[in-house]
């Protein structure tokens, strides 16, 4: 039997409601899966999907140590709950995606899904290459780029959270309504994509506790690859590939709230972009510390927060940060 660490109920303190109704109480209710499978049968990485896709009502996954190479996307379409929690942070737990074209996870359907102790890898081609590219270098180009680790492409409210995870060059998509948290949990993007939370349905609330984000070094893609989610805001002249357009978090709709993270390499105009008023509240940044970017690669004023020019104002709340 693998090692199980206690079952934290920290997770408790910071939910509330049906949410946490059918979290198992401790990890003796997960369901153990080991990187070999199970004994003559299938490996680890089918047996994660397979109970996955397959399971109902609560599906609770302890992965043990090991890389698991996943047959994405992993769909989670049910009327019950998923939860996946590795065998401790630090990379002992890694879920990777052997078809980058398609995300790590997509959620269409589910009350509470679940994500603990785990590095999540969108693509497993994300090797720098310096944009714009450096006299004598030889060509360079990354393969994979704007890889969701997990879409939520749901129709009716689903809780997600994310908890003492670490996300390597791919990004959150949140397309669907509910309630997204993110707590003690870290992104590297590398430059691969415009942000990494996109926050893009009017009914979804996202909130990061601790964790933070970082972009990488130096922009290693052309922005002129990469998708322009600004479908309002004219193209400025003098960026016509929308440059400054990279974003720990872009919040297009719905609602972002961001306390106590730390940033590093942001490669764009601003931590953070707001573009619209959300019926949930104002958006708020709280006890942040930002290292903000390197000057060779970005040498805009550091900026918190952008709004960008809307005939509606757009509420912001900045409190007790920190550059």
């Amino acid at each position: 039997m693998m090692r199980r660490p206690v079952f934290a109920l920290l997770f408790v303190l910071c939910g509330a409601g049906s949410a946490w109704a059918t979290m198992p109480a401790t990890y003796a209710s997960f369901i153990e899966v080991t990187i070999d499978g199970e004994p003559g049968g299938q490996p680890g990485a089918y047996v994660v999907k397979e109970r996955i896709e397959n399971g109902t009502g609560v599906t609770a996954l302890y992965l043990g140590p090991g890389n698991y190479f996943l047959e994405n996307p992993v769909v989670i379409d049910r009327s019950g709950s998923v939860y996946i929690h590795g065998a401790g942070r630090g990379d002992n737990t890694k879920l990777y995606a052997k078809n980058p074209g398609v995300p790590l996870f997509q959620i269409e359907a589910a009350e509470v899904v679940n994500f603990a102790n785990l590095s999540l890898w969108a693509t497993q081609d994300w090797t720098p290459c310096p944009w714009p590219a450096v006299e004598g270098d030889p060509p360079c180009s990354p393969k994979d780029l704007e890889k969701p680790a997990v879409l939520m492409n749901n129709t009716s409210p689903t809780t997600l959270q994310i908890q003492l995870a670490d996300v390597y060059s791919g990004y959150l998509d949140i397309k669907g309504p509910g309630n997204v948290r993110l707590e003690s949990t870290g992104f590297r993007t590398n430059g691969l994509m415009r942000a990494a939370v996109l926050v893009d349905h009017p009914d979804a609330e996202f909130i990061s506790i601790g964790g933070g984000y970082m972009a990488g070094t130096e922009r290693t893609a052309d922005p002129a690859l990469l998708t322009d989610y600004d479908t309002v805001t004219p193209v400025e002249p003098n960026d016509p590939n929308r440059e400054l357009d990279f974003y720990h978090v872009w919040a297009r709709q719905g609602r972002a709230q961001i306390y106590t993270a730390s940033n590093g390499h942001g490669l764009g105009r601003a931590d953070f972009r707001f573009d619209s008023e959300s019926a949930l509240g104002p958006h708020v940044v709280a006890h942040l510390y930002s290292e903000w970017g390197v000057p060779e690669n970005n040498d805009y004023p550091p900026t918190i927060a952008y709004v960008p020019p809307r005939a509606a104002p757009v509420d912001v709340v900045l409190k007790a940060n920190k550059m």
